[in-house]
């Protein structure tokens, strides 16, 4: 028999909150089976899919060369005034 998880237990495993993982599964992000039609049960692989879904790639060694610059060294390659978190973060959307 294959052993399911609470959503109390879920969470915990993924280190969230119940309501964060009921939003997952509202938004069909996450899989779960239900019981008598009202409790969402989870698999410990369906939790290892959904971490394995949400990883972020690593960045190329040069390029993250680039993003780790100091502030004093982008401020002075684009101007005097060093810029503001947003526009850093529009900039390196961008690149």
């Amino acid at each position: 028999m294959v052993k399911l998880l609470s959503a109390k237990a879920a969470a915990k495993e993924l280190g969230i909150s119940t309501g964060k993982l009921h939003l997952y599964c509202r938004e069909r992000r996450i899989r779960y089976t239900t019981v008598n039609g009202k409790s969402r049960m989870f698999r410990l692989e369906w939790l290892d899919e959904f971490i394995d879904s949400r990883m972020v790639p690593p960045v190329e060694q040069a390029s993250a060369a680039d993003h780790l610059a100091s502030p004093s060294s982008r401020s002075k390659k684009h101007g005097s005034q060093p810029k503001d978190s947003r526009e850093d973060w529009d900039e390196f959307r961008r690149t």
